[in-house]
């Protein structure tokens, strides 16, 4: 008789080891090795897994410091290129200052080419349209630049022999004109007589008597101030020979020269955009000066007109004056008003009268400048004050009389070429204002 003996936990419940009731006794039983050698495989797997674990994270943690360092990288790669654009914009814009102050330094010691040579250029600008026209009618390009420059040569030996006489005339008579022009500001001098003499009286008073210099003077024979106005004419005319003839091969060879530099391109659209432009900006330049011609003629005749009924002796003179001298924005103005003022006080004894050929000129030139050109070129062409008046001093420093005749037409050809690209519009925008009337953009 085999007895079991069971041992009891004071709780009821069975010690480890010993199967519930109510449990499969020949499955679940097991022995105490068998339990410690299943609880060993459990923590050695869990320890297999947090090694497994760990290595995981090793490698997440080195992935995010790659993508960090790879991010810190980019970054100063960016940093690099945008300092070395920086330094290459500055560098550009040091290079087109240099090559700005080159030009300008070149154009002030060829003055004496690149002068007539503006001024065909200027010419061949103007009347090309008229050699086109006349190629329409099946005249050649070298016939009609030929009958152009004749036509121009005609009006300026007109113009000249009509001029040059009485020029001619006033320069023989100077030495005695400016006597009588003394004479006849005597009065005026005698008013402020008691001002100089006091300036002289403060003078002789900080120079303690001292004894004042001799003065030498150096006459100049008669022969080299002769031969002085001969090489002067001399190259006057030789001048006007070569811009005639420059404005003539301009003209008739002009767009043999502008094809040749289409050839430089390779698609047709670029040859075509390349024409456009140049034909917008000869219309635009062609328009303007014949315009400003045209109004500068009118004005020389209506200043010949009132000096002729204002008695001012040789009106045709002061007329071709005033054509000139307004090319030349303000100071012609004011230059022509100052010599018809000296040319009054000597055809007029009364100083009162003598007044009112200038006032009359300078009241012709304020409406041409402020109403007149305006109206009838449009804001279109408008030109800012401040630039002009830089244009007239550096164009008259650089080439003398005839670069300040020649500076508001280079700004406004300037201005128009600049309006016919998209990148340089904002400079024909800094010239003058391009908006139409009623445009708020």
């Amino acid at each position: 008789m085999n007895t079991s003996i069971k041992v009891v936990d004071p709780t009821g419940k069975p010690l480890a080891g010993e199967p519930e009731s109510g449990s499969d006794n020949s499955d679940s039983r097991s022995s105490p090795a068998e339990k410690l050698s299943s609880h060993v495989d459990a923590t050695a797997s869990e320890i297999a897994s947090d090694q497994h674990e760990e290595p995981a994270t090793l490698s997440s943690s080195s992935q995010t410091a790659k993508d960090d360092s790879k991010e810190s990288e980019e970054d100063q790669s960016q940093k690099m290129l945008r300092r070395f654009v920086r330094f290459e914009q500055r560098e550009s814009v040091a290079l087109m200052i240099l090559a700005g102050l080159a030009v300008l330094y070149t154009l002030f010691l060829t003055r004496a080419i690149a002068l007539p040579i503006t001024f065909a250029l200027l010419i061949a600008f103007t009347l090309r349209p008229i050699v086109r026209v006349l190629k329409r009618r099946h005249i050649p390009n070298t016939v009609g630049a030929l009958i152009i420059v004749f036509v121009l040569v005609l009006f300026s030996l007109v113009a000249i022999f009509r001029v040059l006489e009485p020029a001619q005339q006033w320069s023989a008579d100077a030495p005695q004109n400016i006597k009588l022009l003394k004479e006849k500001l005597q009065p005026l001098r005698e008013k402020f007589g008691g001002i100089s003499k006091s300036s002289e009286v403060i003078q002789d008073a900080t120079n303690g008597g001292a004894v004042e210099p001799i003065s030498v003077q150096i006459k100049q024979s008669s022969l080299s101030s002769n031969l002085a106005i001969m090489s002067t004419t001399g190259n006057i005319i030789g001048s006007m020979v070569l811009v005639l003839t420059l404005s003539f091969f301009f003209l008739a060879y002009g767009d043999d020269l502008t094809n040749s530099a289409l050839h430089l391109m390779s698609t047709y659209s670029e040859k075509k955009r390349a024409v456009e432009l140049i034909h917008g900006v000869e219309r635009g330049i062609a328009s303007y000066l014949l315009t400003v011609t045209v109004i500068n003629f009118l004005l020389g005749v209506a200043v010949a007109g009132s000096m002729y009924l204002c008695g001012v002796p040789n009106p045709m003179l002061w007329g071709f004056m005033a054509f000139s001298f307004n090319y030349i924005p303000i100071l012609g103005a004011l230059a022509g008003g100052a010599i018809l003022l000296a040319v009054s006080f000597l055809a007029f004894d009364s100083l009162l009268y003598a007044c009112v050929p200038p006032m009359v000129f300078l009241t012709l030139t304020t409406i041409e400048g402020n109403f007149i050109t305006p109206s009838i070129l449009g804001r279109r062409m408008n030109l800012n004050p401040i630039l002009v008046f830089i244009a007239l001093i550096f164009w008259g420093w650089a080439w003398g009389l005839g670069g300040a005749i020649l500076a508001v037409p280079l700004l406004a050809i300037t201005k128009i070429a600049c309006e016919g690209f998209e990148r340089t519009l904002p400079i024909a925008i800094m010239i003058g204002d391009t908006r139409e009337r009623g445009d708020p953009s």
